[in-house]
């Protein structure tokens, strides 16, 4: 307690000193005096000590509000919400400054948060302006290794033919036998092939090529996997890339007749795998593209080994004015898989 009026007593004897305005500036003391003197009239003044006048006395108010604390001393009282008010305004300075910062760009970077915001949406512009072409290159570099694999196809088929007095790629053939079992065991009785992929797989069979160089790179079920012990076919339709020119005729075909007949293509769209087992879809139109590519066309391997891209399954026959469609078999309306070419002729790619 003593302590405590000790302080009170230094705080009485400040007060009484003679008070020495050092804060306030040259152009504020007469304001001041006549404030303080009462002899000034604030409609007299002029606009400029008008404001210096309210400045002053919202500095002034800070003593009218000095009143007793709970220990009834008004000195204390009044440093202590002088110190509050102090305190209060600098809160608001730091505030404002804080919303200053957010609203204005930074000026160590140069970039405020409007300036990024602009800069991500003009990004997601950018992405989905250029997503369709990053998609469509992508597609397209899968085309142009769809074309490599029959360019590699197609000098295998003129090893075999030249192995093999000229003849494509041909397993045992049971005339009436079905051609689009895929994937099937062989019929034990007649030794027959069980599907027309299976004389194309003879190709990786013998290792004339690589299951990769037959699978499509838009065909995400490919088989590409390392052979199995026996294994003659595909293992399912979904696996099979490439429809193979129909071999199911009562003469072996050779690669050396027309060089415009089709050997490989993307697969037939037309023939397709149900719960029932593969069947001829009627409502696709016959000359719709492969589905590989997403029917925007296939590419083609012709017996003189050329490859290229048709949007389209109709082939013009030289010599002739007119064309086939290398889907179907010529003149034939109803597949049931045991059809064959109608001539040495005629481009009939299955299944």
């Amino acid at each position: 307690m003593s302590e405590k009026r000790d302080q009170q007593a230094r705080r009485r004897e400040q007060l009484e000193q003679p008070v020495q305005i050092r804060y306030v500036s040259p152009a504020d003391a007469p304001v001041l005096d006549a404030i303080v003197d009462g002899s000034a009239v604030k409609a007299t003044m002029s606009e400029t000590d008008a404001q210096r006048r309210e400045k002053v006395e919202s500095l002034l108010g800070l003593l009218d509000a000095v009143g007793p604390d709970e220990s009834g001393d008004e000195q204390e009282a009044g440093v202590r919400r002088a110190i509050a008010a102090v305190q209060a305004a600098r809160q608001r300075e730091r505030f404002a400054t804080q919303v200053q910062m957010l609203t204005e760009p930074e000026p160590t970077l140069g970039v405020g948060w409007r300036q990024v915001a602009m800069a991500a949406a003009a990004f997601v512009v950018a992405v989905s302006l250029l997503f369709p072409v990053l998609e469509h290159n992508r597609s397209e570099a899968r085309r142009i290794a769809c074309a490599s694999n029959l360019q590699q196809a197609g000098m295998a088929f003129g090893q075999y033919a030249a192995a093999n007095n000229g003849m494509m790629p041909r397993g045992h053939v049971q005339p009436g036998s079905t051609w689009w079992n895929v994937g099937q065991q062989p019929d034990h009785e007649h030794g027959a092939s069980p599907s027309n992929t299976a004389h194309l797989f003879i190709l990786i069979r013998q290792r004339y090529v690589e299951p990769e160089t037959l699978a499509c790179p838009e065909n995400s079920a490919a088989f590409v996997q390392q052979l199995t012990q026996n294994q003659i076919d595909w293992p399912s339709p979904d696996a099979v890339s490439y429809s193979y020119q129909n071999q199911y005729t009562s003469d072996p075909l050779r690669l050396s007749r027309s060089g415009h007949a089709a050997v490989l293509a993307d697969k037939n769209p037309l023939f397709v795998m149900g719960a029932s087992g593969m069947s001829f879809d009627e409502k696709t139109p016959r000359t719709a593209a492969s589905r590989i590519h997403d029917g925007r066309g296939q590419s083609l391997l012709t017996a003189d080994g050329g490859v290229r891209w048709t949007v389209s399954p109709m082939l013009r026959i030289p010599g002739r004015g007119d064309s086939t469609n290398f889907w179907v078999a010529d003149g034939v309306k109803t597949f049931t898989g045991r059809e064959l070419p109608s001539s040495p002729d005629d481009s009939f790619l299955v299944p």
